[in-house]
């Protein structure tokens, strides 16, 4: 295993491409860090937070979570499956009762783990998202417009990246809309550690909750549903979140 000083060595040689693909994407600003052994051993704030006034970025800075709010959808699934609200294996349409896609397969056997795993097959839209990460979908009418998706893949066949089963997850919750959430790096690292060190404790013990940890059934969640590059040798699947 590395040495952390390796590790900083490793990850300050990248800085510039770091530097030059923000210029490319035209961010004005980014906030990094990496977590080894339940430490954060490298930090990096890049650009400005208020390019006007010149205010660098810092470790309070707030950024779009983007698709790192699917941890915690997933996390919340977790929870549920703990306090035996729904199994992984429960139809949506038993939970939810909305949840009533034009797609008959979909409809009737789609289930928590496949909302939140990108294995359903079912299409995306680009009509969900805004160029500011904003959702542009009332979260009153997402429902409907889930329910009118069609599946266009193998349910179940192949990984078809898919954000709209964590808005249909988040509506199994009966909380806020997937994507839309805003945080800093220095709550993610926080987040981070508790999901590293809760799920190196389950792991451990083969239980699926740690005591004073809110997360649990991690090493299910961190199962592998559904392979990410099936040509390759060197196979990567996709848990959830």
């Amino acid at each position: 295993m590395e040495d952390v000083t390796t590790i900083k060595h490793r990850l300050s040689a990248v800085r510039d491409a770091i530097v030059s693909i923000m210029s490319i994407g035209g961010a004005p600003g980014a906030a990094i860090a990496v977590i080894h052994e339940g430490q954060t051993v490298y930090s990096d704030y890049l650009g400005f937070r208020d390019i006007a006034n010149s205010i660098p970025v810092d470790e309070e800075t707030i950024f779009p979570c983007a698709s790192m709010t699917q941890a915690v959808v997933s996390a919340a699934v977790g929870i549920c499956l703990e306090e035996e609200k729904f199994g992984w294996d429960t139809p949506v349409k038993d939970i939810l009762p909305k949840f009533h896609t034009r797609d008959e397969t979909l409809h009737h056997q789609m289930t928590p783990v496949d909302l939140v795993s990108h294995r359903a097959g079912m299409q995306s839209s680009l009509c969900w998202l805004g160029n500011i990460n904003n959702v542009l979908i009332a979260n009153k009418n997402s429902m409907n417009f889930i329910n009118d998706l069609q599946r266009v893949k193998q349910f179940r066949g192949e990984y078809l990246y898919n954000n709209l089963g964590y808005e249909a997850a988040a509506h199994v919750l009966a909380k806020a809309t997937n994507g839309n959430g805003k945080t800093c790096i220095k709550d993610l690292v926080k987040l981070y550690t508790v999901f590293l060190d809760a799920g190196a404790d389950q792991f451990a013990t083969g239980l699926t909750a740690t005591p004073g940890s809110p997360l649990n059934q991690l090493p299910r969640l961190w199962l592998a549903n559904i392979s990410m590059n099936p040509i390759s040798r060197h196979e990567t699947s996709y848990a959830v979140g």
